[in-house]
Formats: structure tokens, C-alpha cells, sequence
């Protein structure tokens, strides 16, 4: 038993050391306060952290899952935030404010990020790339559509079958890589090549919205 942990153990630590760096300057938007630390939406902050460490440890898969779980989040809290602009715990309407705020609470994520849009808090440019994360990556990977995702690798391949009672006989076959061992490993190429640059894009859109929420609560104070 200590054997199979110390097996995990160090499995763990090279992956750290190995990855941390790639990720580092993500930490740090939490720690230290600068131009990309979230002020408006430091509510994300935790399941930023948890996909990182999933990053890290190159579970792909999982992280793919936690930035969905992250997408729907921010869209969802940016309209909240926006909402309560200006608006104080102390305010004799702030519950009415905060109850009436959740109102795209339950709406699915193509209204959502149409929503943001409407606030003028997000380009057309950062609204083209949310629709295409959630149509490449949060739909697919989140409903598990097998031939989605792979639906760039070929439908056959050649591969060689062998006898256990004389393997140097080899018969070629055609194999149909809808055989499911295929499909998991292909799956985890995809996560592989695809979870790092899905969180990157949209860490990207959540620092600029976080600043323009900034600035849209300068304009509301000074007005």
C-alpha cells in the first residue's frame, strides 16, 4: 500500500513541478493586486484556483468540465454584478435589488452571453469566442458526445491482430475506431490538446469584463 502511494505521490510532485510555472501568473492575479486581479467578480476566484490545480496535475478532462462550470458562472454573476452597480448592503432596496438580480438565473448560456452582450461588456469580437466555447468545448465535453469531439479522426484505421498462441502470426484488419477503447483514448488526446487554451481564452474575456464592470461603477458614481 505505501508502495502504490508513493507511486502517486511522486506522480503528483513531477507534475507540479513540471506544470506550475506554465500557470503561475494565474495565481497571483488572486494574491497580488494588479490591473488583472478580479475586483468585481473575485467570487470565481475558487474555482479558478481548483481548475488550475486540475491543469497542474494534467487532468484534462476534468479541467475541461470545471471551466464550463466557470463559463456559466462568470456569465451569470457578470449580470448579477451589473445589476447591483452602485447599490450598497446598507441601501433600504438592496434586497429587493439583489433578490430581482438573479433573473438569468435559469436561462442557458447562449441567452446569457447574449445578455452580457446587450450590456455593451462584452465585444462582438469576445461574444464570437464565448458562442464558440460553448459550442466546441462546454456542449460536447459536458454531454459527453463521443463522436463530436472526435469527429476529426479518421473512421477506420489499420491495425494488426495476433494469435496468443503464436504471436508471429499477424493478420492486418481494418478496425473501426468506434470501438470504445479507441473513442476514451482519442477523448483524452482532444482534453489534452484543448482544456489549457479553453481556460487561457476565457481567463482572458473575464479580466476584461471585470474591468469594464470597473469602469461602467466609476461612470454610475461620478455621474
Amino acid at each position: 500500500m505505501e508502495d502504490f502511494k508513493e507511486i502517486y505521490r511522486n506522480r503528483f510532485l513531477d507534475r507540479f513541478e513540471n506544470n506550475f510555472e506554465t500557470y503561475q501568473a494565474y495565481f497571483e492575479y488572486e494574491k497580488k493586486i494588479n490591473e488583472k486581479s478580479l475586483k468585481n467578480l473575485s467570487t470565481l476566484n475558487s474555482v479558478i484556483i481548483q481548475n488550475l490545480e486540475n491543469l497542474i496535475l494534467e487532468n484534462y478532462i476534468s479541467s475541461i468540465v470545471i471551466t464550463s462550470h466557470l463559463l456559466e458562472k462568470f456569465c451569470k454573476l457578470v449580470i448579477v454584478v451589473d445589476n447591483m452597480l452602485g447599490s450598497f448592503l446598507t441601501d433600504e432596496d438592496y434586497n429587493e435589488k439583489i433578490n430581482n438580480a438573479y433573473h438569468f438565473d435559469d436561462k442557458v448560456l447562449e441567452n446569457t452571453i447574449a445578455k452580457m452582450k446587450s450590456l455593451k461588456l462584452i465585444t462582438d469580437g469576445e461574444t464570437k469566442v464565448l458562442d464558440k466555447l460553448r459550442k466546441e468545448m462546454r456542449n460536447p465535453f459536458g454531454h459527453s458526445e463521443t463522436l463530436k469531439i472526435t469527429k476529426k479522426y479518421p473512421s477506420q484505421i489499420e491495425a494488426y491482430h495476433a494469435n496468443i498462441l503464436d504471436p508471429t502470426k499477424l493478420t492486418k484488419v481494418n478496425l473501426n475506431t468506434k470501438s470504445t477503447f479507441l473513442k476514451s483514448e482519442q477523448i483524452e488526446l482532444e482534453a489534452k490538446r484543448k482544456a489549457s487554451s479553453y481556460f487561457k481564452q476565457l481567463m482572458s474575456i473575464i479580466v476584461n469584463v471585470d474591468n469594464n464592470l470597473s469602469k461602467k461603477a466609476a461612470y454610475k458614481i461620478n455621474k
